[in-house]
Order: structure tokens, then C-alpha cells, then sequence
């Protein structure tokens, strides 16, 4: 007898069950079918292992689950209905244990489902105080039967549940990183506030107009004139005048700016600041240990250090006074 057959076959578990395969075996074969997604298949192996007197109260539980799992409530056949009640007499003959203790709430939660006005809060608590393990298959397999307010009941539960129990297993050292809060976003130094007052706005207003009218009558003078050198001479002035404002404004600031720049960098001391958490101390030896590390080529570590010591400084303050 061939088992499967096929070309390739990727992650998929393959069930081969015998026909006088004992009770005990499709029992265990019917909860894999279960767990891995196939309840139809559950029910009736597990179903068989009970009709051939495999019977107990984890075995009756999985097949309950087996019955439900996938289904909502008002999906089951009024024979699978009557199915299912009758297993609520059968709870005495099991043993008392967890297993059983599951399968009671599951009944309860039925009966009270089957009663249209039936408050199934207090079956919902039998099921949250569960231990895991059977919690567990209940919330997966009775997803659908589970509605409304039992299963925000059940999330809350299981929410709460998470929350108490994030820090076990020595969670905080062995994945410190999610238990980290978020860092502070970054922060930049702002650049100083205009210094320019109402009074230099006038005194600048007030030389451009001076600067134009000489400028204007200047001209008014020369083409009272006849000759043509001084004007063409004026008008070239007023050109290269032109040219040379916009140019020099810009070489203006790039300059005082390289100058700004190089009084910061090789004029920059050390400040010295007591943190209470060491932050500037750390900061300080993080700069001088990355600065001595990276030299670059053809340039000795003492030159570079030197050279370099400002622009240290001037870093390592800005990122303390931040």
C-alpha cells in the first residue's frame, strides 16, 4: 500500500493510520490532525478511538474541540448538537483532573450559549482560570464560538496574562533591548538670534540713499557734459560697482565665517562639567579614544592629536552643553 506519493513535498506532515491501528494511536494521530489545522480528520479518529472504548476526559475534550474548532456555534447539525450535550453526563465518569475541569467549562459555556438569555460571563471565567495549557487550545479552537463580549473578555485575559508575565524566564537580561525606552529624539544646537538693532536698519537705510543720490548726481553732472570718456568711465564704474557688491558680500561672510570657524576649532578648550550620571566624562572619553584610533594615512598619531585637539574640543562641548 502506497502512503503518498509525489514529486516534491515541503514542510507538510503526513498521517498514515491503519485500519486495525489500536485506539490509543488514532486517538494521539486525530489531536495532531487537530492541532495542525484539520478538524474534520480529528473528529473522526478521534471519534473511532472513543467508539472502541478509548475514553477519558482529555480524550473527550480534544474531541469536543475537534467538534467546535472552525465552527461557530449555530454552524453545528442539531445531531452534533445533542452530541455535545450528552457529554455533560458523562463528566462523572471521568477523573478528576485539569483535563476534565476544561471539558466541565466547556459544557457550561454550551448550555448557556443554547440558552438565548444565558449569561455566559460566569463560564468565561471557568475558561480563564484554565491552566495554559488547555486555555490555550480553548481560545484557538473555539475562536467562532467565541463572540462578542466572551472573547474581549478572553483577550483582556490574555492581555493581562502577558503583561504579568513579560518579565519571566529572565526576559529583561536575555532580550534587555525590548525592555529599553524608546530613546529622545535628537538634538541640535540653534543657531544665535540677529543681533541687528532698529538703529543699524536706519543707519544702513539711510547711507544707501546718501550712496545713491552722489551716485545720481554724479551722473547729472557728467551728461552736462559734452565728452564721452567720462560717461562711458561712469557708466563702467556703476557696472563693476554693481558686480563687485554682490560678489564682496558673499566673500564677506565665507570669510568671517572660516574665521569664526578657525578661532572655534584651534582656540577651544576642554570644559570641564560635573554630571551626575558622568554623561560629560563619558562623552570626553569617547572623543579622545575614537580621535587616537582613526589617524589618517601618512600621519603620525601625535601630529593628529595635536592638530586635531580644537576641533576635539569644540565637538566634545557641543554635544555636552546639548
Amino acid at each position: 500500500m502506497v502512503g503518498i506519493q509525489a514529486e516534491e513535498v515541503h514542510n507538510s506532515p503526513v498521517y498514515q493510520v491503519f485500519h486495525d491501528a489500536p485506539p490509543s494511536e488514532k486517538y494521539q494521530i486525530g489531536v495532531r490532525y487537530l492541532d495542525d489545522g484539520v478538524p474534520s480528520r480529528a473528529r473522526e479518529l478521534i471519534g473511532q478511538a472513543i467508539a472502541r472504548g478509548h475514553d477519558s476526559g482529555e480524550v473527550r475534550f480534544h474531541w469536543v474541540l475537534a467538534m467546535l474548532s472552525k465552527r461557530a456555534y449555530r454552524d453545528l447539525t442539531p445531531p452534533e448538537r445533542e452530541q455535545l450535550d450528552c457529554v455533560a453526563d458523562l463528566l462523572c465518569n471521568y477523573r478528576d483532573d485539569e483535563w476534565k475541569r476544561a471539558l466541565s467549562a466547556i459544557c457550561d459555556l454550551l448550555r448557556r450559549l443554547k440558552e438565548a438569555r444565558g449569561d455566559p460571563g460566569g463560564a468565561v471565567t471557568e475558561l480563564l482560570a484554565l491552566p495554559q495549557l488547555q486555555r490555550d487550545k480553548v481560545v484557538r479552537h473555539l475562536d467562532l464560538v467565541l463572540t462578542g463580549g466572551m472573547k474581549d473578555s478572553v483577550w483582556a485575559e490574555t492581555r493581562r496574562a502577558a503583561e504579568e508575565g513579560r518579565f519571566a524566564e529572565d526576559r529583561l537580561n536575555r532580550v534587555w533591548a525590548y525592555f529599553h525606552p524608546r530613546p529622545a529624539g535628537a538634538r541640535a544646537r540653534q543657531p544665535e538670534p540677529d543681533s541687528t538693532t532698529s538703529s543699524d536698519r536706519v543707519r544702513a537705510i539711510g547711507s544707501s540713499i546718501l550712496f545713491v543720490a552722489a551716485v545720481a548726481h554724479l551722473g547729472w553732472l557728467l551728461l552736462q557734459q559734452t565728452a564721452v570718456l567720462p560717461v562711458l568711465s561712469y557708466l563702467l564704474a556703476i557696472v563693476a560697482g554693481f558686480v563687485a557688491s554682490r560678489t564682496a558680500l558673499e566673500w564677506h561672510y565665507r570669510n568671517a565665517r572660516l574665521r569664526a570657524k578657525d578661532d572655534l576649532c584651534f582656540s577651544s578648550t576642554w570644559i570641564d562639567r560635573n554630571f551626575d550620571d558622568g554623561f560629560a566624562n563619558r562623552v570626553s572619553q569617547s572623543f579622545r579614544y575614537y580621535f587616537a584610533k582613526y589617524v589618517p594615512k601618512n600621519t603620525t598619531r601625535e601630529q593628529w592629536l595635536t592638530e586635531t585637539r580644537g576641533v576635539q574640543a569644540a565637538l566634545r562641548n557641543e554635544v555636552v552643553e546639548l
